[in-house]
């Protein structure tokens, strides 16, 4: 389930934008190493319910 998940998300991001769920963001964002945009919701292919994304700021 997990690699279905990662690959949906994978499937949302555009060009060379990192996109991750909410879990990856919540049990990173406290280290301080990544900063991230904006939430997104998105359906996911073969999976219930809206899911929230969050893309990577590189910068």
């Amino acid at each position: 389930m997990v690699g279905t998940v990662s690959y949906r998300i994978a499937d949302q991001a555009q060009g060379a934008q990192i996109l991750v769920s909410s879990l990856l963001k919540e049990l990173t964002e406290s280290a301080g190493d990544l900063a991230f945009g904006e939430e997104r919701e998105v359906e996911l292919k073969g999976l219930p319910g809206p899911h929230r994304v969050y893309w990577v700021d590189r910068q």
